[in-house]
């Protein structure tokens, strides 16, 4: 059964139509009706692997197929790049060039000379030829200078003009003009002489491109804003204080500055700025405000244990800052316009000096506590000045009694004035259990406008020691 079936596909393979003229199969063996032999299938096997493989491969190699039938492919590989063609019944006709190496295939001209993969008609005898190869017609005759009967208009020289008809002349002075009305000539032969443009200011707002003269400085941001109308209620953005690196003692740094003033409906901007509290080498500073950067900032004598409201704003159209020992400014200089509250410096109660500190966010802190007072505290209220007015001040306070046990409530002046209780208003600060037992606590507590705060104590041989860490202040924002 399996021979037959064998000998069926063979004979399929190996029939003789038109199409199967240029096969290798030789239909004829094995004879019909003859036994099969292994031999006689394995060849017509291999013949028709070779006729697959031919197909395949386009018929590729160094001589023409024998016997090709037409339309029938064919590669040429004796030489690179290699020339493929078709057979049209009589002859191989080329229809591209494959390159191996450069890994393209040009396909053939018009009359079947194949181009060349770089497309440069190098291969090709003459223009006229390429020209041929490539479907197109011939050059019309020319000679040089080009004359009117060859399409020309003769030699033109200068600015040219064209008439829409591919036709290209000289241009008159008229005929360079943009349609619009003026008075004078179009000189050709010269350069036109070029003016300076007339430029000005940029104003505030003026977010157009042309040129200006001056820059659009701060001053001008805080127009802009102001005339905007878009202001950030109480807004502060930076104004820090910190002591002078050289001159710690007498000069107070402020930081590049952005606010608010304080009726919130202009904009304050400024540079980096020192300002002297007091005389400092060469400068004098007592109670006279001078403007100007590295100058003096005071508006009355500086004392000790005095807090000094520090402000920003505009004098005479510039930014500075002036130091009131007022937190209301009522000592404003005459050229402020505009100002804002933008944080507090203490005296000490020592010496005339700014002291050292340093400041997170709303908070000022001293590098030193300074103890203000080791009070003696009765069964009356009593109250100790800090001289910062409406500041939160951060305290450390310590409790003794010499005689006895006792309670003692710390509180702010507005609180209502009532002996320290366990188990009723206003409470208890802090509490000495026995005689000579002290104890301690830290407190933030509001300064009046004065500048103080209030103690009691339950019994009248209490001693309150206060000492000053530094403050919270909210530069005016409420």
């Amino acid at each position: 059964m399996l021979k037959r079936i064998l000998l069926v596909l063979l004979l399929a393979l190996a029939g003789s139509p038109a199409w199967a003229q240029g096969s290798t199969i030789n239909p004829n063996i094995p004879a019909s009706g003859s036994p099969l032999s292994s031999a006689v299938i394995r060849n017509q096997f291999a013949a028709a692997i070779a006729d697959i493989n031919g197909l395949m491969s386009q018929f590729m190699g160094a001589t023409a197929p024998a016997n090709p039938l037409q339309f029938q492919s064919w590669c040429d590989t004796h030489v690179q790049p290699f020339n493929c063609s078709y057979w049209d019944g009589s002859t191989w006709v080329t229809y591209g060039m494959l390159d191996p190496v450069a890994h393209t295939f040009t396909p053939s001209g018009g009359l079947g000379t194949p181009l060349l993969a770089a497309n440069n008609l190098s291969d090709i005898v003459s223009v006229a030829s390429a020209r041929s190869n490539l479907g197109l017609g011939p050059f019309a005759t020319q000679t040089s200078p080009c004359t009117s009967s060859q399409g020309c208009a003769g030699t033109v020289t200068g600015a040219l003009k064209a008439d829409g008809a591919g036709n290209v002349a000289a241009a008159a002075a008229a005929d360079l003009s943009n349609g619009t009305t003026g008075s004078g000539a179009v000189v050709l032969a010269t350069s036109p002489t070029l003016s300076s443009p007339v430029v000005g200011t940029q104003t505030a707002l003026d977010n157009s491109t042309k040129a200006a003269s001056t820059a659009y400085v701060t001053g001008a941001i805080a127009t802009a804003i102001t005339a905007s109308g878009q202001i950030l209620y109480n807004y502060l953005g930076g104004c820090g204080l910190s002591n002078d690196g050289t001159n710690p003692n007498t000069t107070l740094d402020i930081a590049a500055c952005q606010a608010t003033d304080s009726t919130n409906t202009s904009f304050i901007v400024g540079p980096a700025i020192t300002k002297l509290m007091k005389t400092q080498g060469g400068t004098s500073c007592t109670s006279a405000f001078v403007a100007g950067n590295g100058n003096c900032g005071m508006t009355s004598t500086i004392n000790v244990d005095t807090g000094y409201t520090v402000f920003a704003g505009m004098c005479s159209g510039s930014y500075d800052v002036w130091f009131d020992a007022d937190p209301a400014g009522s000592h404003k200089p005459g050229c402020f316009t505009s100002y804002r509250h933008i944080g507090t410096i203490r005296i000490s109660n020592l010496v005339t000096n700014i002291p050292s500190f340093f400041t997170i966010g709303d908070r000022t802190y001293l590098t030193t506590p300074e103890e203000i007072c080791s009070c003696a505290a009765t069964t009356s209220r009593s109250t100790q000045g800090f001289g910062i007015q409406g500041v939160m001040a951060i305290l450390r306070v310590y409790d003794t009694d010499s005689a006895a046990a006792n309670n003692t409530v710390v509180q702010p002046t507005y609180e209502t004035d009532a002996a320290p209780s366990v188990n009723a208003s206003p409470g208890i600060t802090l509490r000495a259990t026995a005689s000579g037992v002290g104890t301690a606590q830290e407190l933030e507590i509001l300064t009046d406008a004065s500048g103080n705060i209030a103690y009691r104590s339950s019994t009248t041989t209490a001693t309150l020691n206060i000492v000053l860490r530094g403050w919270l202040d909210t530069k005016g924002r409420p």
